[in-house]
């Protein structure tokens, strides 16, 4: 029994031992020097890409379609014969209808085909000019107002690994019931370059730029309603933890913006290896070193380099 006695009265001692010394040990930490970064607030929107420039070419009478020297995908040029329809009415004999195309283009869609029996104001065939495009997006309405005529962003396609420079060429004031976006029309910023009909990608402009604090969100910590941060400040050649009260602002993709009581260059821990409070000293994993170790460290490096040129020199000799 008072064997069985002492050793849980050790078992207690060493715990609280374990306990104690647990409490004593500095903690490490991991912080983040606050710095002015560009802030923005980024939009996004699908969009497609629309031939400018169409021509539908309707059946002007009524009848069948004896010619169409045109395929699918053919180049025409304006003025060039694209179909023809003879009108079939058995009393009045009627004289082929010529038609052509109106533009420059491609024959992009063909809706009958040769010997067709067609009606008067019927497609027959579309012609686009592909070398003219435009871009169309719709903006949901709580976004209106982030965008502006001239307003420069980046346009994301698939087919391409770089962004084309856009602008914003107009927005529509009406915003679509069913939808409850407004259509705008963007065009690219170098006029060379070659985008495909029918394409699709996306969009993103930067609004609200300005220059700010941005930190990673989980470096708050809060007392009731209030947002703190805790730094990192030396004193007497320690490490000491500093609880201070923020101002935040919006939040962004995993980021906060630090409105005031954060001063640029300051050190925020980022992450600690154990509880922290205000005033401990804690073992900093990561501080930058200043500019008289940075200085020691490059001229270690020369005098090592200098050492191995001579041993090589002599070594030759």
């Amino acid at each position: 029994m008072r064997v069985l006695i002492t050793m849980m009265f050790s078992f207690i001692i060493l715990t609280h031992s374990a306990i104690a010394a647990g409490k004593d040990k500095i903690k490490s930490v991991f912080v983040k020097q606050a710095s002015q970064t560009e802030v923005f607030d980024l939009y996004t929107f699908p969009a497609r890409i629309d031939p400018e420039v169409n021509s539908l070419i309707l059946s002007e009478t009524q009848g069948v379609v004896t010619k169409l020297p045109v395929v699918l995908g053919q180049k025409v040029k304006k003025g060039q014969i694209v179909a023809k329809v003879k009108n079939t009415d058995p009393v009045f004999k009627f004289k082929p209808v010529v038609l052509k195309s109106p533009i420059n283009g491609v024959v992009s869609a063909v809706y009958f085909s040769q010997g067709s029996q067609v009606t008067r104001g019927e497609k027959l065939l579309l012609v686009t000019d592909p070398k003219q495009v435009k871009i169309l997006i719709e903006i949901p309405s709580k976004d209106l107002g982030s965008l502006k005529k001239g307003m420069k962003g980046d346009l994301f396609l698939k087919s391409s690994k770089k962004p084309v420079a856009i602008e914003v060429v107009g927005i529509s004031p009406y915003v679509h019931p069913a939808t409850g976006t407004a259509t705008a029309q963007i065009k690219t910023v170098k006029k060379d370059h070659m985008l495909t009909p029918g394409t699709l990608g996306k969009v993103s402009f930067k609004s609200n730029i300005h220059k700010g604090i941005m930190l990673p969100q989980s470096v708050l910590t809060y007392v009731g309603k209030f947002p703190h941060i805790r730094l990192v400040e030396e004193k007497d050649k320690k490490h000491l933890i500093k609880k201070v009260k923020v101002e935040i602002g919006p939040k962004r993709r995993g980021q906060v913006e630090i409105l005031s009581g954060l001063k640029k260059g300051s050190f925020v821990v980022e992450r600690s290896s154990g509880f922290i409070k205000d005033g401990d000293s804690v073992v900093v994993k990561n501080f930058p070193k200043s500019k008289e170790e940075k200085k020691k460290k490059t001229n270690k490096k020369d005098t090592k380099k200098k050492k191995i040129k001579v041993k090589s020199k002599k070594e030759k000799a």
